[in-house]
């Protein structure tokens, strides 16, 4: 024990010795009242179960419990944790599930995902005064996320950001190794990654190599040019604009390259990411990557030779990164734990946790220097790797995301893929997009009346 620490109990005892002598006897009753100030031990929390449920296809309890119920009940030894979540094979999906009488007392999905899961379901609760309660500082996270969730909460708190994601760009080591490539480096604009994508792009030994891939829906989404979909205020589609003209002009110019054509088919998702996974003949690879992707034994990449680099830098927007894609965590309106359930909500969101999941790899949502520096320190093929990729120092700021959000984005999506296999023009196909965009906005308003 250090003097210090010393300090206030000597201190106690020389003031009781003290008051002895001045007061003879006075001693006990100074015992007694120090014993009546004593706070009382705080008594054992009471045990609970707490129900999770998030609405993707194929994350099961043994994933639940990976990422967050082990750590969970260790943390918390009087809280039990169930997970539920969807079977699309048998079309049991939130709605059936809520149907049949299950009680969810926390829902965690992605950014993506809130509206449909939160909004639309009836399940969302106004956070903010839990937060205020239990003290959680929301000056701590990085703070396009807590813009983010107060806009689609129209200033209420529907959802607390417990992890983040941004898009980047990762390429195959052995393709610039082997056409004496220079590999990319950080603060590249999208003009070099362009000259790269052309030198990459050739027929070698009867194999056409392509020198860039994309996930146009991902890149849509996170935008560094904090493009939004629709106008909230006037409910009118903002797909026909400067800033997504802007945006499809960059991205098709890589699909003009001699032999990085596509048609409709393979500039889906699922086209792209067999010409960098599957046949392993495109250099690189823009989408929103966790970190793992590198990781050689990865079920995915297995063998492959990878490394990343940050999305490329508009020459008017130098440092802007792509915007956050967090996921958020949210106490439901129907749980009768809801003070439970938050505070497990905001340990997952501490520094504690968050110190945890990025020596795992994963993206903190805290502007906090200390668990930035931690990122994969558990993971050993991190060694050697661009991890300044994954954390962009100046994220986007967010878009506006509506109701409507994941049609839009599909609609967007649809229309990108007309751009980039010459279906259409660019002018046509973002006028073409408004309109199909303004239609859909209108039905769905006049469904739910």
């Amino acid at each position: 024990m250090t003097i210090r620490a010393l300090y206030p109990i000597t201190a106690l005892l020389l003031a009781s010795v003290t008051l002895g002598i001045l007061t003879g006897c006075g001693n006990g009753q100074a015992e007694q009242s120090s014993q009546g100030r004593q706070t009382p031990a705080k008594p054992p929390a009471e045990p609970v179960t707490l129900t999770f449920f998030n609405p993707v296809n194929g994350v099961n309890t043994d994933r639940f419990n990976s990422e967050y119920g082990d750590a969970i009940r260790k943390k918390f030894p009087h809280i039990t944790t169930k997970f539920i979540g969807v079977d699309t094979a048998n079309k049991i999906l939130l709605p059936e599930r809520i149907a049949a009488g299950e009680q969810i007392d926390i829902m965690y999905t992605s950014v993506g995902m809130i509206h449909e899961n939160v909004l639309k379901s009836g399940l969302a609760y106004d956070m903010s005064d839990l937060a205020k309660v239990q003290g959680l500082d929301l000056t701590k996270f990085e703070p396009s996320t807590i813009e983010l969730i107060r806009q689609i909460s129209s200033g209420a708190l529907y959802g607390i950001p417990t992890a983040n994601s941004y898009a980047s760009i990762v390429y195959n080591k052995d393709l610039f190794d082997k056409f004496g490539e220079a590999y990319p480096v950080n603060g590249l604009t999208w003009d070099d990654l362009y000259q790269k994508a052309r030198k990459l792009t050739r027929s070698d030994g009867g194999v056409q190599y392509r020198g860039f891939v994309a996930s146009f829906n991902h890149l849509a989404l996170t935008n560094q040019l904090a493009a939004s979909f629709e106008d909230a205020k006037t409910e009118k589609s903002l797909i026909n604009s400067e800033t997504w003209r802007k945006h499809a002009t960059n991205l098709a110019r890589f699909y003009e390259i001699p032999g990085n054509e596509v048609t409709l088919t393979s500039a889906a998702l699922t086209g792209q990411n067999n010409f960098f996974i599957k046949d392993r003949i495109a250099a690189m690879y823009a989408n929103v990557f966790p970190f793992t992707y590198l990781d050689p034994e990865n079920a995915a990449t297995k063998g492959m030779n990878l490394d990343a680099v940050s999305l490329p830098d508009y020459p008017d927007m130098k440092g802007t990164g792509s915007q956050s894609y967090p996921t958020f965590f949210s106490v439901t309106g129907m749980s009768k734990h809801k003070e439970a359930a938050f505070e497990v909500i905001a340990w997952l969101a501490s520094e504690e946790f968050q110190t945890i999941q990025s020596r795992k790899g994963i993206q903190t949502i805290l502007k906090n220097d200390k668990v930035r520096s931690e990122f994969a320190k558990d993971l050993a093929y991190a060694n050697g790797k661009n991890k300044d990729a994954f954390m962009p120092v100046k994220p986007a700021s967010p878009s506006v995301v509506t109701i409507n959000n994941s049609v839009e984005a599909t609609t967007f999506m649809t229309y990108t893929h007309k751009i980039v296999s010459k279906e259409l023009d660019i002018v046509t196909a973002l006028r073409q997009a408004e309109e199909d965009m303004n239609k859909k906005i209108a039905e769905a308003k006049a469904s739910a009346k």
